[in-house]
């Protein structure tokens, strides 16, 4: 019937609705229980979240999962009015650990240079291994960018494929933006 036929959006809509109320009613969300079970839940999936191995899940995998749970019930405070309060605004998600990268020794790296001396890509590789740039920052030098007198390389754009293109970008940040010697 023509009366049965719902636009996407409208199906969207009612699908992400009848979640948001699914998992309300599921959790029996009270603010009370909500922020103890999220803290309770925050200290078990630390120590034994990872399913295939039972143990931790690192601090970014439990702020991913505090995120989506605190999107959805921001969902059920604005939009669909079924709690007065977001209960993972009283609980403070986990910062992620900062690691320090692992870095290829020289002898490595030109172990790893002799082996591709042959090939069109070697100094992609050789600028990569060298100078720590990103691919997307090798491809959107220019030969203006490179100083060769004062043997430098400035990063001032990213480049990439979007829709089947080619194209240049700009940086995500301005700290991406400096001159490598």
């Amino acid at each position: 019937k023509q009366s049965d036929f719902q636009s996407p959006d409208e199906k969207y809509r009612r699908a992400d609705e009848y979640s948001v109320r699914f998992c309300v009613t599921y959790w029996k969300v009270s603010f009370l229980a909500v922020k103890v079970s999220i803290q309770t839940n925050r200290a078990s999936i630390s120590k034994n979240g990872n399913l295939k191995t039972g143990e931790g899940l690192s601090n970014r995998s439990v702020q991913a999962h505090h995120r989506l749970l605190s999107l959805a019930l921001k969902q059920a405070v604005n939009l669909y009015e079924l709690i007065e309060k977001n209960p993972c605004d009283a609980v403070q998600a986990p910062t992620p650990n900062k690691s320090s990268g692992k870095s290829l020794s020289r002898e490595d790296a030109s172990l790893i240079l002799e082996s591709i001396e042959d090939i069109l890509l070697y100094t992609l590789f050789f600028v990569a291994l060298y100078t720590g740039m990103r691919r997307s920052e090798i491809t959107g030098l220019k030969w203006k960018d490179i100083n060769f007198n004062n043997k430098t390389i400035s990063v001032r754009r990213s480049g990439g494929i979007i829709n089947g293109e080619f194209s240049y970008k700009k940086l995500k940040n301005d700290s991406s933006r400096r001159q490598i010697a």
